[in-house]
């Protein structure tokens, strides 16, 4: 019989706003990191990473952060 109180870690999907203004997504998943740069605005970032990821990570909680590589 499984332990039904145990629970995967669910992944945190990182938006983040470079020096340059541009804005990318970050995910680190078991199977390695996925990441998408270079979006106009943080919608396009969170709409691409919803695209890209739907159908492959089940559950993701998202991480807002103004500046990346700080």
């Amino acid at each position: 019989m499984e332990n039904q109180n145990s629970e995967e870690a669910i992944p945190q999907l990182f938006i983040l706003k470079a020096k340059s203004g541009q804005w990318m997504w970050e995910i680190d998943l078991p199977s390695g990191t996925q990441a998408c740069a270079g979006f106009e605005s943080q919608g396009d970032a969170i709409e691409d990473a919803h695209d890209t990821l739907s159908g492959y990570v089940e559950k993701f909680s998202m991480v807002f952060t103004k500046s990346a590589g700080d």
